[in-house]
């Protein structure tokens, strides 16, 4: 599923039916989501990291500049024609606006939907459309050494396309064409027999890339899903799938750091959660029962947070769940929520009856300059509180609640 196609179901869930304009707009997507559509593709990482690979750097946006500019110069000089100055001042201007695109998608950040798509195939493809023309206006000069440099210029934008493009084996086939085609016109057209000749070339040529395309493709497609499978083992603990204490850092600093803006929390609630008899089960029935009681309170976990909630397991029967918005009263219920379902007696391999409870300290940042070590250590400090006091209840870190909040809990209980 690309970001577009998900954009598109949002639309008709709301209700949205596209008319005029819009429907343009609607067409345009759908046929930049053809392009860059990838084969029994599910994961939106590995999408997400395929369109990061249609933008090269700045080194290698100025030397396409370079050899594009010189290609115009040379044609202008040879053949005076005048509207090479038009294309000369597209080419600059499409380099100034892939630079500022490249520079506002390319980054580590999330993409943004269907613009992101639209703007990548469009832009890549207006920049191949320019390298034709320069390639057919460098083949239809008079400068035999303006023609040769064409076909360079061909052929070598052929191999940039093979590997910037390799990702998105429809988008690279098309541009393979287009700069191909502009290729084939000019040497169909040159008043030098000898050039005349090679015309065949270009439909060898462009289906000899296509092939370079497919390997590349193959390659690079297996790349990223690597990448992506070692970065989900890295941040992913092994046993419940659940996130570990890496990715729960970056997620709670998101999170943190976006709280009171526009369209962040207004504050975050963790749940520092230990596991109350755990050792002894592991103990006594080995290392698969606890492996097994593990996985049940990662689902119990699942099954009692909502959609927007994070759980994660940071280490041995230890597991965090992060609230985003929930107020006091949220916490406090949804933590005893998770006391009641741990605490239920169960079956490990399917006919030893075992009960463990669960004890619960809670922090709650309000503000994005509170800092993560100190809301984990609050929490800790608030865990190891019930621990001291009696196990299987819950309490609260004082330091982190609000005046309001600190009495009200107070005069609740």
């Amino acid at each position: 599923m690309t970001f577009f196609r998900m954009q598109k179901q949002a639309d008709r869930a709301a209700g949205a039916h596209p008319t005029g304009p819009a429907r343009a707009t609607t067409t345009i997507g759908r046929f930049s989501e053809f392009l860059i559509a990838q084969d029994n593709e599910v994961e939106e990482e590995v999408l997400r990291l395929s369109l990061r690979t249609l933008y090269d750097d700045d080194l290698m946006s100025i030397t396409i500049l370079g050899w594009t500019q010189l290609g115009w110069i040379w044609t202008l000089m040879a053949s005076g024609w005048m509207w090479i100055v038009a294309c000369m001042v597209a080419d600059l201007v499409l380099f100034g606006v892939r630079w500022r695109l490249r520079h506002k998608f390319a980054g580590d950040g999330p993409v943004s939907g269907q613009n992101f798509e639209v703007y990548t195939v469009w832009i890549n493809m207006a920049l191949m459309f320019l390298v034709g023309l320069d390639c057919a206006a460098l083949l239809l000069s008079p400068s035999q050494a303006a023609n040769i440099y064409g076909l360079v210029v061909a052929c070598g934008f052929n191999g940039y396309i093979c590997a910037l493009h390799a990702a998105f084996r429809r988008f690279g086939t098309v541009n393979i064409f287009i700069v191909d085609a502009f290729a084939t016109f000019g040497l169909i057209f040159n008043d030098v027999d000898a050039m005349r000749c090679f015309a065949w070339l270009g439909g060898a040529g462009a289906f000899g890339f296509y092939l370079l395309l497919r390997k590349s493709h193959a390659n690079l497609i297996g790349a990223i899903r690597a990448q992506h499978a070692n970065r989900q083992l890295s941040l992913h603990d092994p046993l419940t799938k659940l996130p570990n204490r890496l990715l729960l850092r970056e997620s709670l600093a998101k999170l943190t750091d976006s709280i009171g803006a526009p369209q962040g929390p207004s504050c975050v609630s963790i749940l520092w959660i230990d596991l109350d008899g755990f050792k002894q089960i592991n103990d006594r029935h080995g290392h698969a029962a606890g492996d097994e009681v593990l996985l049940r309170v990662a689902d119990l976990l699942r099954q009692t947070i909502g959609p927007n909630d994070i759980a994660a397991r940071i280490g041995g029967d230890e597991f965090v769940v992060v609230l985003p918005d929930a107020s006091t009263q949220r916490a406090g219920a949804v933590a005893h929520m998770l006391i009641k379902a741990v605490s239920a007696p169960f079956l490990i391999r399917q006919l030893i009856p075992v009960v463990m409870g669960a004890s619960i300290g809670v922090a709650r940042a309000t503000d994005k300059n509170h800092d993560i070590e100190q809301l984990f250590h609050a929490a800790d400090a608030a865990l190891y509180e019930v621990k001291r006091t009696g196990k299987g209840r819950v309490s609260f870190a004082d330091a982190l609640l609000t005046p309001a909040e600190d009495a009200a809990l107070r005069s609740a209980g």
